[in-house]
Formats: structure tokens, C-alpha cells, sequence
């Protein structure tokens, strides 16, 4: 099992990701390994594990499957007119000397910054969500990293160390309390 989730965790194409996977996988095969072999605890331990090793896979599978997809978006997009494909560069071009001229203040390139690490976070937080509901609907998925991230909840050490059953109100009931659940969040009583 702990091979299987470091394996996964390799799958991770984001370099900080996938070392924070790295990470969280070893110190939570790390905190469980003394526990005593017929306790009731393992038994959960291992299904939580299971659990978080096939939503990780079906994560990567659906990754997998969204690259393939632009892969062949673009090999069809290839086969268009010449002429539609000049105007297509001509127009790109122009775009590109624009975003270029704008890029040199540095307000532009604090802000593309800001945009890249909120972008890194979200990604964390969704993927944290998908674990615990692997069939989110994508706007759900959207909606919820973003109010997560916008309310502090950026990353998985704060996720598992400050979130309170009620900071998840904004969620539907059913994803809620499946959250809830899978993560084992603490009620709001316990702040």
C-alpha cells in the first residue's frame, strides 16, 4: 500500500505537488505505523488509505485523459485552412507584442505571479476536495476550492489542522457531510 500511494504521488507532474504528496504520504504511513496489528484503528487507517490511493488514481486518470484530449484538439485544429492558420498566427502575433509590452511594468508581472501561486493552491485544494468526492461536478469543484483558498484554507496543513465543520457551510449538505466523513473535520464546538 505505501509503495502503491508513493507511486501515485510520483504521477503528480507539479513539482511542489508532488513533493508535498511525497510528503504527506510518508508521515501519514509514519504516524500509523505503530499502532497495534488487530486494532480497529489499522483497519480504518487502511481503508482511508485505499480510499485516498484510488481517488488520487482516478485524479491522474482524469488528468491523463484531459491532456489526450487537448492532444487530439489540437492535431484537429491542425488540419484547417492555410489561410485561416496565417490569420490565426497574424492575429496571435499581435496579441503576443501586446501582452509583451504590458508584461514589462512590474504591477503586470507581481500580479501573473499572484495568479500562478493562487492557481497552485486552488489545484491543492481540489485535489484535497476530489479525494474525499471523486465525482465532483466540475463547477462544484470550482466554486468550493475557491472559497476554501479565499477563506484561508490554501493548503493541506491548514486544511487538516484549522478546518471546522462550519467553515464548510457554503457546501452542498450531501458534499458536506461526505467531507466531513472522509476527513474526519472536526465540529465547530471543538474551536
Amino acid at each position: 500500500m505505501y509503495r502503491d500511494c508513493l507511486k501515485s504521488a510520483h504521477r503528480i507532474p507539479d513539482g511542489s505537488q508532488r513533493s508535498m504528496y511525497l510528503d504527506y504520504t510518508r508521515q501519514g504511513f509514519r504516524d500509523r505505523a505503530r499502532l497495534p496489528h488487530d486494532a480497529a484503528e489499522v483497519r480504518r487507517a487502511v481503508k482511508d488509505a485505499e480510499e485516498q490511493l484510488e481517488s488520487m488514481n482516478y485524479y491522474h486518470s482524469i488528468r491523463e485523459l484531459k491532456e489526450r484530449g487537448e492532444h487530439q484538439a489540437t492535431a484537429t485544429s491542425s488540419t484547417h485552412t492555410a489561410s485561416a492558420t496565417i490569420a490565426q498566427v497574424r492575429d496571435s502575433t499581435k496579441k503576443q507584442a501586446i501582452t509583451e509590452r504590458q508584461a514589462t511594468s512590474h504591477h503586470k508581472e507581481l500580479q501573473q505571479t499572484t495568479g500562478v501561486l493562487l492557481e497552485e493552491k486552488r489545484e491543492v485544494v481540489e485535489t484535497w476536495l476530489m479525494a474525499a468526492l471523486p465525482e465532483l461536478h466540475p463547477d462544484d469543484l470550482a466554486t468550493y476550492s475557491q472559497q476554501l483558498v479565499g477563506e484561508g484554507f490554501d493548503s493541506l496543513s491548514l486544511l487538516e489542522s484549522e478546518l471546522l465543520e462550519d467553515d464548510l457551510d457554503f457546501a452542498k449538505k450531501a458534499h458536506k457531510r461526505a467531507i466531513v466523513r472522509f476527513y474526519k473535520v472536526k465540529p465547530a464546538s471543538y474551536a
